[in-house]
């Protein structure tokens, strides 16, 4: 704690806020030492003064609350306090502590009924109460303890009066607020929505100041936080209208965008967030093209409600891709804690209204608002005082240097830290020119130097001297003055005289640039770059310029990560990211799973562990091979029986009524070509959201786990349905399908997967046969199972999305804190006022001194004020209220409430004197004549009236009228003209052919429907470069011609916001040479006063009409062309007239073209006309002039060589690479005639008959004769007692059975009838009924029961139980008769305290006295009535059959009891309710052992886990294994998992013998052909077990594990007899007499049959008798003497070596040669030096093993391969 207490704020959260910092086990000690009290009270305070890393802070306090530091150690440190004598000491710790109970109220608001925490607020104020009577109470400690009073008191009346609503109240501008807006919740509430709601809302002061800073700032916020709230209140108000159908039909929204079926799928983990996936219903969207709708764009409000918004969610949309939207999903982050997204079930579904509001930007805004308690610049901004005073810091020092605004080619450099505090400069060359602007005192207007000199004008000049003078200055730029170049010269004069701003010398106080667009952004920061190379940092995303990409906060980021600041901050981002990485592993991993569920069709595998055990084996390969082979066909590969079973595929391949889409279905898959980029609002609109903090990609750790999580999802999927209509998607689904086709396939699949119709459990119970249920009844069950997979799924990670939030806040709080750092460095700060609001804490603490503002007219106020920070000494806000003002989301509060008012105009407004530029610079003067309604003063710079002439037309600017109407797009609530279109498409068509470059044109419109209206007539290839973009996008922009497209022309002569001035000023602004409109000008003229001004001065200079008029660049005399319509730019199709060319060319031909002035010298024209060459052979050429000839074409008779046909082949075709296509007439080996084609492979389709090593025979094609397989019935009788109803090929002849598809008829222990199939009793899988008088169990009943805690209900007059009702009774029955009269006035027959029965003795004599047991008939006798089957038995007999089999001294039975007439089981009788009871907990027992104890399963499932990773060796066993270890995680029960181990086991056993044979053919390379082939067929029988191994299992049957041991047996005397036959042979050794044995050991092994016992024993006596004789180690002793030899020996692996001549002997010691000898039986030499053996010498692996020497590293693993 002692190194903590001199670190900053920050680090302090940081480092104590991480789970391993061991805060946690502090707080937690029992024993609190008062001094380590007090020391870590004090770090904590000072921790919770910083307010940049809010997750950490409450990590920390969320520890403290219920600890018994807070509880034991802090009121001990309190009463110390009350004694210490040191007073300032004491107020010091006491401070301390309040400083901790105010954060704890502040960020965890429940602390305030907690009682621990309360019990200490009272200690505090007594601890107050004796420290005001013994000293003077410090003012700031007395605000913290008032402040924590005052928030107690209101907590706790909020909590009190929860659920009452205030009254609504008029608000004009006199009532005071009805609350305090720093109380009011920024999200949405349930109040806020409600249609009856009245917020309280006052106008925005135009003019005048306000009352003071609390009541200007409440304004402010109450207005903008209404702007996004009222049109979801309005959305939804329209919607429940149209619910309650009072809206007459109608079904437009105007304020929202209304989704159905909605549905939360997944989290998705990002590297910034968790984020949720939702699905929605686009069935019905069609027209929808989310390309370019505004619809779900990055950072909209979304409103999610499953009741009619009585209760929400909301949440904002994070991430958006047009691929996915069309497919019906979108990712959004919610705005409400972890644990009430989890409550949501998976099949929720829900109404999801949406808002174009960008909340994100609202919620930094309003935030900020809340938390400004002084309104910097407030004699201005609030008192709307018009005398502006100078900044403070040119008080102290008003003589600046402004050379650098004269010499402009001077670079400045980069702030040095040691200069600075030295008050030294930087040194430049300046020229003597600049000597004047040396040192001017500014607030000396005298000793300015003349604007010429410093390069502007007189009124850039007026702006200078006020925008370095005056704290606080309003520059208006009309287009074209320079406003832009303005700022940049104030700003590199201010840069230049950094140290007279800059002047403490330890805290480094920046400039801060703000701007409205993130390309306005990049504009401004590279007009500085040019000029400056110091520390600029750029933060947000969407970077334009390349050159701004150094300056951005990423790369400043990865320069400091070696930074000694960065290093703790980087071990806790370490650790941050290890932990992400863990969790973020389990939940990709199956929420991938979960989407692949929702979004396309799974493998049967997948689904298998949900099915029952019945449908699981019916959905099997058996029935599909059986099926196509009696049709005579061979199994195709198909990707999954799930898609024959769904009716997707037959035979493979897709069926017809899969690809049949309905009309409107088709017509929407039709494209149009491809079109230009264009610049929509709904990318501007993103572009402008985005932040660095909000890209939710991930880094490559993170993209690895994302890469693997979809490789396991493709194993899994049977057909990906998502990706089907994908351009470049390769089919490795094996159907080849049109493109159309795909999309309709992809269509009907996702209708079919996203319908909400699903089978029940029980509905899916009841369906005996899969494959005899419908399409539709099919589809349904597959939902079933898809439901229930997500669920378990869903189930395994409901815990880590909690934990993964907290470390993405962390790691949020981590990167902030660097980028303070970076920012506290950096000496210019740029970035958008949205990521101003983002950073809005950061910047308070960073502090600029110098802020400015570009487009400062377009950026609301709230904006604007939450940038400024208090330490701010000097505002300079820059921009045009006459080109774009701000734009509200609410047209009312822009008008009425005057919320378009910007902080700029309002302050103009208010008499704050304002610098107007009044030369553009921009404008040829036949265009700037159009703004001087606008700007009367508005004078042209000379250098405008320079500019060339628009090539090819008669004038350089040109409105043309038109009458044709526009067309309304109601998905994108726009406007649209395609006569415009067409015509503006034309004429840059046009204009490029005169010789434009691309980059030289704009095309302007007002209207997002326009731009792609636009984007349709102006395909990629011809227009890409060419701009097109909004006006509003445009402004600040120039280029030298402007094609113009005003869109408005309609009937009711409606103009929309084409009356608005500003728009009007920004579109007709942007042209420097050419600006060509189109438009209704009558309508235009008719409804605006400015238009109507405009068509004058345009009808006065001849530049309005109807046609446009074409100038010929090659005939200027030329009269020229009208243009009328589009279609008449026809006429001049090549940009000139329609004289045609005639210019001789190169090939000899005349140029056939038209006029064109581009490319006169022909130099890339193509010659169109014929070619004139011809072949070798005198052949034409067929192609065009500019074409390559090429080889011949034309078709000739020739002779093929290899079958003496004639053919038809052309001429450059040699014959012997042409395949004949006659038919082929020879006859195959197998004597039959061929029946394909000559050209191609022989293949032989005649029917044969086959018999098989099993000894049945039968028909197959002759080309398939050597792999058919044996399909007779096996008919086997099975262990159960049923005949195996598998084929003699699916028993593997009889080895290896097919499980038995027989019903199992036996009882289950709950008397219901076992469903599923013959040798496997699961659980129960239907409903329980069990009950008793209090409830009935809601569980299956194959579940053990929630037993019943209610006390017992069985008592009487006589007895009364004492225990629970799940307890056996402690009384015991009552025999005395009933009291009761019945209905008919008779005594009732039954006993008391029972219930009574239904019969009468008298009424129903014939009934009662029945005989069953023989006692009914007495007249005394009592009866009782049983509620499960409603039978009346006499009670004496029916006690005896209920102790029947129950007494002590006998095996009791686990059966349920049964009525003795009917035998329904007896559940609820109170009478035998201790019987019932006994027996209910024995059969849990059994329940219980069958699914097993939950902490077993567990540990087996995780050794199981732990086995599995550790690979097997071959490829044959891997596959198999894979689909185990995924199967692992989801086994439910015990004997799931008990027969994966199994399967495991045999699967190990069989991998090292196939390692064995591996090893075996090795050793004796090369094999005989014969031996291979026997390899081979052995090699082949290990797959075909592990294939049969490999079906999936709930448990082994007695039959399966029989045979399993069989063959494994069977297999492993195989190897055993191949290795020994193999070895004979390679040594050459005579077996004659054993000839016999070994050739009835090969049909014993061949002919595929079980071995018998007999056959057992034959084999194992017949390699007895060939290892005598031939002993495998080749040494002439059999293999029982060289073990003994061996043992004898005592050596380990790997001593034993052999000389050339094959003799033994060994090496001792490490087993390595270091001397020569002589071996003792051919006298050769043997051993070796140096561990080297001599030439021939080598291991002698028959002896022991051993593949290396002892010594050898390789001997380490490879000696140890054990036999099995």
């Amino acid at each position: 704690m002692r190194y903590y207490e001199g670190k900053d704020p920050a680090d302090i959260l940081f480092s104590l806020g991480h789970e391993r910092s061991g805060l946690y086990e502090l707080l937690n000690l029992t024993r609190q030492n008062v001094d380590m009290v007090k020391l870590t009270v004090s770090v904590i305070a000072k921790g919770c003064t910083c307010n940049t890393a809010p997750q950490n802070k409450i990590n920390i306090l969320t520890k403290l609350i219920s600890s018994p530091f807070l509880t034991i150690g802090v009121p001990d440190l309190l009463m110390k306090i009350t004694t210490d004598a040191d007073e300032e000491e004491s107020q010091k710790t006491f401070k301390n502590v309040c400083e901790i109970v105010l954060a704890l109220f502040l960020n965890i608001p429940f602390t305030c009924v907690n009682m621990n925490l309360l019990g200490l607020t009272i200690l505090i104020e007594g601890v107050m109460d004796t420290l005001r009577i013994r000293t003077d109470i410090d003012d700031e400690l007395m605000e913290i303890y008032q402040e924590i009073h005052d928030l107690k008191d209101k907590r706790l009346i909020k909590i009190k009066n929860r659920g009452l609503s205030d009254e609504h109240r008029d608000s004009p501008e006199e009532l005071a607020p009805p609350d305090d807006f720093r109380d009011i919740s920024v999200l949405p509430t349930m109040e806020d929505i409600d249609p009856s709601t009245k917020p309280f809302l006052r106008k925005n002061k135009v003019k005048g100041g306000y009352a003071s800073s609390s009541d200007y700032l409440d304004v402010q916020f109450r207005l903008l936080r209404e702007d996004f709230i009222q049109p979801l209140r309005n959305g939804i108000e329209e919607y429940q209208i149209m619910v309650r159908g009072e809206n007459n039909g109608r079904h437009r929204f105007s304020d929202i965008r209304v989704y159905t079926d909605v549905s939360v799928v997944r989290s998705i983990c990002t590297r910034t967030d968790l984020l949720y996936r939702l699905q929605f219903d686009v069935s019905k969207m069609k027209k929808v093209n989310w390309q370019i709708s505004k619809r779900l764009i990055f950072g909209s409000l979304v409103c999610l409600s499953s009741d009619e918004f009585k209760t929400f969610y909301i949440a904002t949309v994070c991430d958006r891709d047009a691929k996915k939207l069309a497919d019906g999903y979108i990712d959004v982050k919610f705005e409400h804690q972890l644990n009430d997204i989890d409550a949501i079930t998976p099949d929720q579904k829900f109404v999801m209204v949406e808002t174009t509001a960008y909340y994100e930007a609202y919620k930094h805004v309003l935030k900020g608002l809340q938390d400004i308690g002084h309104v910097p610049f407030e004699r201005y901004i609030v008192q709307s005082n018009s005398s502006v005073n100078p900044p403070r810091y040119l008080l102290d020092c008003p003589a600046l240097d402004l050379r650098p605004l004269v010499d402009e080619k001077v670079t400045l450099r980069g702030d040095d830290d040691n200069l600075r505090r030295q008050g030294r400069k930087q040194n430049y060359e300046f020229s003597g020119k600049s000597k004047p602007a040396e040192k001017i005192n500014l607030l000396n207007i005298q000793s300015w130097p003349n604007h010429e000199l410093l390069n502007v004008d007189e009124s850039q000049f007026a702006a200078l001297q006020t925008a370095l003078t005056k704290e606080f200055s309003v520059i208006q730029g009309p287009p074209g003055t320079g406003k832009t170049y303005v700022g940049l010269k104030i700003v590199k004069a201010l840069l230049h005289n950094s140290n007279a701003w800059n002047y403490d010398d330890e805290i480094k106080r920046p400039m801060l640039i703000v701007c409205y667009t993130n390309h306005a952004l990049d504009q401004f920061l590279e007009g500085i770059s040019n000029f400056y190379d110091g520390k600029i940092v750029r933060v947000g995303s969407r970077i334009s310029c390349k050159k701004i990409e150094n300056y951005s906060i990423q790369a400043w980021r990865r320069k400091f990560q070696d930074a000694k600041r960065f290093r703790d901050l980087g071990r806790i981002n370490y650790e941050n990211h290890r932990d992400i990485l863990e969790l973020q592993r389990p939940i990709e991993n199956v929420g991938q799973r979960i989407e692949a569920a929702t979004r396309d069709i799974l493998k049967e595998d997948e689904l298998r562990p949900v099915m029952s055990p019945f449908h699981r084996e019916q959905l099997s390969s058996s029935f599909y091979e059986k099926m196509l082979f009696q049709m005579g066909y061979l199994a195709p590969e198909t990707p999954s029986l799930m898609l024959e079973w769904l009716g997707i595929a037959v035979n493979g391949t897709i069926t017809n009524e899969m690809v049949q889409a309905e009309e409107d279905d088709i017509a929407a898959t039709e494209e149009d070509e491809e079109g230009i980029v264009v610049e929509d609002e709904r990318d501007i609109m993103t572009n402008n959201r985005l932040l660095d903090v909000d890209e939710t990609g991930i880094d490559r750790n993170l993209e690895q786990i994302v890469v693997e999580s979809i490789k396991h999802r493709r194993e899994v999927i049977a057909f990906d349905v998502n990706n089907i209509d994908a351009d470049k998607v390769t089919p490795n689904d094996g159907f080849q399908l049109t493109r159309q086709s795909r999309r309709k396939l992809k269509r009907n699949l996702l209708k079919k997967l996203n319908s909400r119709s699903k089978l029940t459990k029980a509905e899916a119970d009841r369906i005996a046969n899969i494959w005899e249920i419908d399409i539709n009844r099919r589809w349904r069950l597959y939902r079933y199972w898809v439901s229930e997979h997500c669920n378990k799924l869903r189930e395994t990670i409901s815990e880590l999305g909690e934990r993964y939030k907290t470390k993405c806040e962390t790691m949020k709080e981590v990167n902030l804190r660097k980028d303070k750092i970076i920012m506290t460095e950096a000496t210019v700060i740029a970035m958008t006022t949205t990521g101003a609001a983002r950073y809005q804490k950061i910047l308070q603490e960073v502090n600029p001194r110098i802020i400015v503002v570009e487009e400062a007219a377009e950026v609301l106020e709230g904006h604007v004020i939450t940038s400024l920070n208090a330490g701010c000494e000097q505002l300079i806000l820059i921009g045009d209220h006459k080109q774009l003002r701000p734009n509200p989301n609410v047209f009312n509060l822009a008008v009425k409430y005057n919320l378009q008012i910007s902080l700029f105009e309002r302050m103009l407004k208010n008499g704050v004197h304002c610098d107007c530029l009044e030369i553009q610079h921009r404008m040829r003067p036949e265009i700037s004549k159009l703004m001087k309604p606008i700007y009367p003063t508005l004078m042209d710079h000379f250098s405008v009236r320079t500019f060339d002439n628009v090539k090819g037309l008669a004038k350089n600017i040109f409105f043309i009228d038109h009458k044709f109407e526009e067309q309304h797009n109601e998905e994108m609530r726009s406007h649209s003209n395609s006569y415009e279109a067409e015509f503006i498409s034309k004429l840059a068509d046009y204009l490029l052919k005169q010789g434009y470059d691309k980059k030289q044109i704009t095309v302007l419109t007002a209207y997002s429907g326009q731009i792609h209206q636009l984007k349709k007539v102006m395909p990629k290839h011809r227009f890409e470069g060419i701009r097109i973009t909004p006006i509003d996008n445009f402004q600040g922009e120039e280029n030298d011609i402007i094609l113009l497209s005003l869109v408005r022309s309609n009937i009711k002569e409606n103009i929309g916001f084409l009356k608005i001035e500003n728009r009007v000023c920004v579109a007709l602004s942007r042209a420097r040479k050419g600006l060509y409109v189109i438009g209704n000008f009558g309508i235009l003229a008719s409804q605006s006063s400015l238009w109507k001004e405009m068509t004058i001065i345009l009808k006065k200079a001849g530049e309005l009409g109807e046609n446009l008029l074409l100038q010929c660049q090659n005939h200027p005399n030329d009269s020229g062309i009208e243009i009328t319509k589009p279609g008449d730019f026809e006429m001049a199709p090549l940009g000139g007239c329609q004289k045609l060319c005639n210019a001789r060319l190169q090939c000899g031909h005349s140029c056939s073209m038209a006029c064109h002035p581009t490319d006169p010298d022909h130099e890339e024209y193509s010659c169109p006309k014929p070619c004139t060459k011809t072949c070798k052979d005198g052949h034409p050429c067929k192609k065009k002039c500019y074409q390559e000839c090429g080889d011949c074409q034309t078709k000739v008779e020739k002779t093929i060589p290899v079958c003496g046909h004639l053919e038809m082949v052309k001429c450059s075709v040699s014959v012997l690479k042409h395949k004949c296509t006659h038919p082929c007439e020879s006859i195959l080996d197998c004597g039959h005639r061929c029946g394909n084609l000559c050209g191609f492979p022989h293949q032989c389709q005649a029917m044969v008959k086959k018999k098989w090593p099993c000894g049945h025979t039968g028909n197959v094609k002759c080309v398939q004769s050597e792999y058919a397989v044996c399909k007779k019935p096996c008919g086997a009788a099975l262990e159960c007692g049923h005949p195996c109803t598998g084929t003699c090929s699916d028993c593997f002849s009889g080895r290896l059975h097919k499980s038995c598809g027989q019903r199992c008829t036996k009882n289950l222990i709950c008397d219901h009838k076992c469903q599923s199939k013959c040798s496997y009793c699961p659980p129960c899988e239907g409903i329980c009924e069990n009950r008793c008088e209090h409830s009935k169990c809601k569980k299956k009943c194959g579940e053990i029961c929630i037993t019943c805690k209610e006390p017992c209900a069985w008592k009487c007059r006589h007895f009364t139980c004492g225990k629970k009702c799940f307890e056996p009774c402690d009384r015991p029955p009552c025999n005395h008769p009933c009291y009761k009269i019945l209905k008919c006035g008779h005594e009732c027959i039954g006993l008391c305290g029972e219930p009574c029965p239904n019969l009468c003795r008298i009424c129903h004599k014939d009934k009662v006295t029945e005989i069953f047991f023989g006692t009914e008939d007495e007249a005394d006798a009592r009866f009782v009535q049983l509620k499960d089957c409603g039978h009346v038995i006499e009670y004496e007999s029916l006690d005896n059959w209920m102790k029947e089999g129950t007494s002590s001294s006998e095996t009791i039975s686990i059966q349920m009891k049964t009525c003795p007439k009917c035998k329904t089981p007896i559940r609820r009788c109170v009478r035998y309710g201790s019987i019932i009871n006994r027996l209910l907990q024995s059969v849990d027992q059994v329940k219980q052992t069958y699914i097993g104890n939950k902490t077993a399963i567990e540990k087996l499932r995780r050794e199981l886990q732990g086995r599995a990773l550790r690979k097997p060796v071959t490829s044959a066993v891997s596959s198999p294994w894979l689909k185990l270890e995924r199967i692992i995680p989801v086994a439910s029960t015990e004997n799931h998992l008990l027969a994966i181990q199994n399967q495991l086991e045999v699967l190990t056993k069989i991998d090292k013998l196939l390692v064995k044979l591996k090893k075996v053919a090795e050793n004796h390379q090369p094999l005989s052909a014969s031996k291979y082939k026997e390899y081979d067929v052995l090699n082949k029988e290990f797959k075909k077990f592990v294939e049969w191994l490999s079906l999936d299992r709930m448990v082994f049957s007695n039959q399966e594990l029989n045979d399993a041991q069989a063959e494994m047996k069977r297999l492993s005397l195989y190897l055993k007899f191949f290795n020994l036959i193999v070895t004979v042979e390679k040594r050459n050794i005579d077996l004659g007499i054993l000839q016999k044995d070994i050739k009835q050991c090969y049909t014993l092994f061949s002919d595929g049959n079980p071995l018998t016992e007999r056959d057992l024993q034959k084999v194992k006596e017949t390699l007895k008798k060939i290892d005598l004789l031939a002993p495998a180690s080749g040494l002439g002793i059999s293999e029982e003497e060289k073990v003994m030899v061996v043992k004898a020996v005592g050596l380990t692996r790997g001593h034993w070596y052999k000389c050339r001549n094959g003799h033994p002997y060994v090496i001792t010691e490490c087993g390595g040669a270091t001397e020569i000898s002589s071996c003792p039986v051919c006298k050769d030499k043997i051993g070796g030096t140096n561990h080297r053996l001599l030439d021939g010498n080598a291991v002698a692996t028959e002896m022991d093993g051993a593949t290396h020497s002892a010594w050898s590293d390789q001997s380490n693993m490879e000696n140890y391969i054990f036999d099995i």
